[in-house]
Formats: C-alpha cells, structure tokens, sequence
C-alpha cells in the first residue's frame, strides 16, 4: 500500500527493535495462508556471532539466522524502509 510505504520514507524503526542501525536487510515473502504476500524487517544486534563452545560444525547461516529479530509488516513498508535507510531488499 502506498500510505505504508510513504510512512517507512519519512518513519524511523522503534528503538525497542534496535533503531535504524539495526536493520540488515528486508525480505519480501510470496503470498501466505492469507493469500497477501508480506514483508519482513530483519534485524541483528550484533553479527557474526562465535559458534557455542563444545558444539559441533555450525554454518555461517545458522549463526546469522540465530541472531535475526524479524518483525513482519506490509510489503510497502518493507520497501520503504529498504529504500530509506539504503538498504537490500530481498
């Protein structure tokens, strides 16, 4: 929707979700149970992380994806955002 998407231009993320400087990347989904495709802001506090001590082989990915907050929101405030703070748009 366009109001979701000029709200993400001119919006900021809440602190509670780390602020702007929290945000990696945004992820636009296929269409769910719902029939509405969706967005997702993700968020990492700190990255990459170490692999717990006295596991075994742990991959990037599942390290990465460890520390993701994920909020999900409308396809056109995911853009927003993306486009806002310069951000890649998956």
């Amino acid at each position: 929707r366009a109001d979701a998407f000029q709200g993400a231009l001119f919006g900021r993320l809440a602190g509670s979700l780390g602020g702007d400087d929290a945000l990696c990347s945004v992820r636009i989904h296929a269409p769910g149970a719902d029939g509405q495709p969706y967005g997702e802001l993700v968020m990492q506090e700190d990255c990459p992380v170490e692999p717990p001590a006295g596991e075994g082989p742990v991959q990037l990915a599942d390290m990465l994806r460890a520390q993701e907050r994920l909020r999900r929101c409308s396809v056109g405030e995911a853009l927003g955002t993306a486009q806002r703070l310069a951000g890649p748009a998956l």
